[in-house]
């Protein structure tokens, strides 16, 4: 089984995302209220290439999990808005 992060391409910005070496934050969560959600989403706030994150995760809406500091529920919104 693969998990989420082996499903794409790894792009030249992501090699310098706040996330990448971080197992101890939670980035795929049931929920966006547990300490390792909570964890990932101060590493987001921190990260050098969130808007090149989140702006790969608005233009793919399979993409789960928290990416550029939103979840998917959040990027979901976003694309609505730029209709």
């Amino acid at each position: 089984m693969t998990s989420p992060l082996e499903a794409f391409e790894i792009l030249e910005w992501m090699k310098d995302a706040g996330c990448k070496e971080k197992s101890e934050a939670d980035f795929f969560p049931e929920s966006r209220y547990t300490k390792k959600s909570q964890l990932a989403y101060q590493i987001c706030a921190r990260c050098n290439v969130k808007t090149e994150c989140l702006n790969y995760a608005v233009d793919h809406p399979e993409l789960i999990g928290i990416w550029g500091g939103t979840s998917h529920r959040q990027r979901r919104q976003i694309r609505m808005g730029r209709k």
